[in-house]
């Protein structure tokens, strides 16, 4: 019977931890989301949201009279297929991309600037945690 009731002692001992790892697992996944949702300031908040239709892809566009700034995170890895546009800049503002132009692939990640010239075919992934603003050479681009 002593055996017994140190197990049954030891599993209401264990039984409220296990309840507080799986709550810290869940509060570390909110931060991680809070975190995420918080990699462009406040202002940049306000610039309106495109649904591309892709989970976890969240793309804010802001058209200026000369081109337009996209401010995009990925809380997802996401994948665009091969496609080409007018010419594009971006700065990578947190986590990392992998870019295939011309058959060859380049891994850019936070600080990193790099040029997509017009009408250039390429494919891009997105890893998740990334972020980064992009500027297209084209007032009235309404594809990406």
């Amino acid at each position: 019977m002593t055996s017994s009731f140190r197990n049954t002692r030891f599993s209401n001992e264990i039984l409220p931890f296990s309840r507080a790892i799986i709550q810290l697992k869940k509060t570390r996944n909110l931060l991680r989301r809070i975190i995420h949702m918080s990699v462009f300031p406040e202002i940049i908040r306000h610039v309106p949201q495109r649904d591309y239709g892709i989970e976890g892809l969240t793309v804010r566009v802001d058209h200026t009279s000369t081109g337009t700034v996209y401010f995009v995170s990925a809380e997802k890895e996401v994948h665009f297929p091969e496609h080409a546009h007018a010419e594009q800049w971006t700065i990578v503002v947190s986590g990392k991309c992998l870019l295939t132009m011309d058959g060859a692939t380049r891994t850019y990640q936070q600080g990193d600037t790099y040029v997509i010239p017009g009408n250039k075919k390429h494919q891009i992934t997105l890893c998740a945690g990334y972020a980064e603003v992009d500027y297209v050479d084209d007032p009235c681009d309404g594809e990406a």
